[in-house]
């Protein structure tokens, strides 16, 4: 059998292309039963699946909440013993190559100074690997780290700050707890959420603890570099 992947443009309307993605493969199928269920977290179409290939039945489930928040929405078509057909609609902006040329040499051309910034994490490896991306993107700054949420709110209450990198998931407070209270406490330094959970629950969740942006795990630097330069 085989897996096959399709992009196409459906519509162009103006400055905007609606792209639809199709994944094909021709396995086992589905039945209709089965196919209503298959985006459920910890659903897999049968036991088999499970006992043959392994799997936690959490990556359509994932999927879905990705196209969801990008404005899509994650269909399904199967027939048992034919195979599965996976897809999804997104409108993108159309973009003039050089404008986006533009917006690049813009964005790398900003610098960030000697600026202090606090870096709410718990995971050692995530630390070592967030250090050596500022320095990366901000050789002058000076870097604190805060171990876990409730020594960033004493950290940051106690000391003034240009900018907050808060993790989500920390032992003793999270990221969302400590940005409230810093908020309550009348802390504005800008926070900027470092997150593995990109569900549109947790992100809206960060914005309204009052947190200022956010970027997925494991980030990109330049995406860092182009949220922290707006803040600042």
């Amino acid at each position: 059998g085989q897996v096959s992947i399709h992009c196409r443009p459906l519509e162009i309307l103006n400055d905007s292309c609606k792209i639809l993605f199709e994944v094909k493969d021709t396995g086992i199928g589905m039945s209709d039963e089965q196919c209503e269920k298959i985006f459920e977290s910890f659903t897999q179409a049968s036991a088999d699946i499970t006992e043959k290939f392994g799997g936690t039945g959490l990556g359509l489930s994932i999927s879905k909440q990705l196209v969801e928040l990008q404005g899509g929405e994650l269909k399904v078509e199967s027939k048992v013993g034919v195979g599965s057909n996976f897809s999804f609609t997104i409108d993108y902006k159309i973009v003039s190559i050089e404008s986006r040329r533009n917006d690049d040499t813009a964005s790398n051309e900003k610098t960030i100074g000697a600026i202090k910034i606090l870096l709410a994490e718990d995971n050692e490896f995530n630390q070592l690997v967030a250090l050596g991306t500022l320095k990366q993107l901000a050789p002058d700054a000076e870097v604190e780290i805060a171990e876990n949420g409730k020594v960033a709110f004493e950290k940051a209450t106690s000391k003034i700050y240009d900018m907050i990198l808060m993790d989500v998931r920390m032992p003793e407070m999270d990221g969302i707890e400590t940005t409230q209270l810093l908020r309550e406490k009348g802390i504005q330094t800008p926070i900027i959420f470092m997150t593995a959970g990109i569900i549109e629950e947790e992100v809206k969740k960060c914005f309204e603890a009052g947190g200022n942006d956010f970027v997925p795990k494991p980030f990109h630097p330049d995406d860092l570099k182009k949220k922290m330069t707006a803040l600042l």
